[in-house]
């Protein structure tokens, strides 16, 4: 129980002025008390600064996420020839190399004799 006092005297002699009068065990209850509730602050501002890097790292997840459907989006939009010239190309290349190396030899063999 906690009472308002205007004054007290101390097993000492010594006169105190206005304040509180606690007990020994309301004293340290309410000294466990605050050293729970420090205690208790300090677990809350460390989950605070989980949160945040953790809402970072989802945000930057997203955002890649946004990143990589855009990309995927306009590699639907390619039309046939954007994403065929490379074998087209190739294959053109293969069969003019072929005909050109018939042509040389059937050349080269009717010049000789």
């Amino acid at each position: 129980m906690v009472l308002p006092v205007v004054s007290c005297t101390g097993d000492d002699g010594e006169t105190t002025g206005p304040g509180v009068l606690l007990s020994q065990e309301m004293a340290v209850h309410a000294a466990r008390l605050r050293v729970s509730y420090d205690e208790l602050r300090s677990l809350y501002a460390t989950d605070l600064r989980t949160m945040d890097r953790e809402r970072g790292v989802y945000e930057r997840q997203l955002q890649l996420s946004d990143e990589e459907v855009r990309r995927l989006h306009d590699a639907a939009k390619r039309t046939w020839w954007e994403r065929n010239r490379g074998v087209v190309g190739m294959s053109g290349g293969m069969v003019l190399g072929a005909a050109v190396v018939i042509g040389v030899l059937a050349t080269t063999q009717q010049v000789r004799p």
